[in-house]
């Protein structure tokens, strides 16, 4: 029998973190315009879903100089690849103080502390709405990262990306954006602007095929 609308799993449906924070292994640190992005490897979590987030601490030189270790971070996942080792996990850090300072240091091989995935990811808007033409996502910034995860996803779920964004000529209003033919039939319009505050170049080149 086919899955009727009741059946079938909602988009939104959170995927459960394991109990307590796990440590996973740094497997890469690299630059990206403005921002760092760094790579873990975790062996024991699920694979997360778009539009969820983690608590994120080194698990060494967490803290002062006195000893007072800093509060983890909340990151979102901005990419997330399932390997044979594990979940592989890509978050986009800017160094804007001591804590994220630390994080955009952490070299291959150290230790992260994770706790996550938490939270519920995106909903697709005829769950939320039947009637709804659709959603407008914009990320600029460190805001492109709950948005880079949304990729492999986009031609499954009709989003079309549009990037480096010019302000100067963006739609002023959701009213412009909805209007406009170009944009007419499609479930879900992601912007990422990338050129708010340095672009994030590494997933610039997936974005691009698509992008107008």
């Amino acid at each position: 029998m086919p899955p009727t609308a009741d059946s079938r799993p909602r988009s939104d449906e959170r995927v459960v973190a394991p109990l307590g924070r796990r440590a996973c292994e740094v497997t890469d640190n690299r630059q990206t315009g403005g921002y760092r992005i760094f790579s873990a490897l975790d062996a024991a979590g699920p694979e997360p879903r778009a539009g969820q987030f983690y608590m994120l601490a080194a698990a060494e030189h967490w803290g002062t100089r006195s000893g007072r270790p800093y509060l983890p971070r909340a990151f979102s996942v901005a990419e997330a690849a399932v390997t044979d080792s594990g979940v592989r996990l890509d978050f986009l850090v800017e160094d804007v103080g001591p804590g994220t300072e630390r994080l955009a240091s952490l070299r291959q091989g150290e230790r992260l502390w994770v706790t996550g995935p938490l939270g519920r990811p995106f909903s697709h808007t005829s769950e939320l709405n039947s009637e709804a033409a659709g959603a407008i996502l914009v990320g600029g910034g460190i805001g492109l990262a709950p948005l880079a995860i949304l990729w492999p996803f986009a031609a499954d779920a009709h989003i079309q990306w549009f990037a480096n964004v010019d302000l100067s000529t963006a739609p002023r209003t959701p009213w412009d954006v909805m209007t406009n033919p170009s944009f007419a039939g499609l479930a879900l319009l992601a912007i990422a602007v990338l050129a708010i505050a340095g672009a994030a170049d590494a997933w610039l080149t997936r974005f691009a095929p698509s992008c107008r």
